[in-house]
């Protein structure tokens, strides 16, 4: 029996799943309560950043909309933090941030999502 050439395999594997594992920020995407809008929500344990400038570029770079402070909501029992779009199409910008800033490595983080009008996906960074 050769066990190298089975550890090798499966060290292969393994490093070929982990990129897909640890892909993306852990913000998720789902509907928001009124028809047209997509709310993101903020992985466990962190909230929406209401104070960075969210906003939805097209494909020339230019701003085609902005997210309002009144579209962001904290966490509470019923529901995760999460902030609410109504998407246009080209590419979303948002932050978020760690509840607990005093725990080792938080901060704020950035997320890219892309677009159309009537939906949105979390890119993969």
């Amino acid at each position: 029996m050769r066990p190298i050439p089975f550890l090798g395999l499966a060290t292969l594997l393994t490093l070929v799943a982990l990129p897909a594992l640890a892909g993306g920020s852990g913000v998720t995407v789902g509907s928001g309560d009124n028809k047209g809008e997509v709310r993101f929500f903020a992985p466990k344990g962190m909230h929406m950043n209401k104070d960075y400038p969210w906003k939805i570029k097209d494909g020339s770079g230019n701003t085609v909309k902005h997210v309002k402070n009144g579209d962001f909501a904290f966490e509470k029992s019923e529901h995760p933090a999460h902030a609410t779009v109504v998407p246009a199409a080209g590419t979303l910008t948002g932050g978020y941030c760690d509840n607990d800033t005093n725990a080792p490595g938080a901060g704020c983080h950035v997320f890219h999502a892309t677009c159309t009008s009537s939906t949105c996906t979390v890119n993969a960074e």
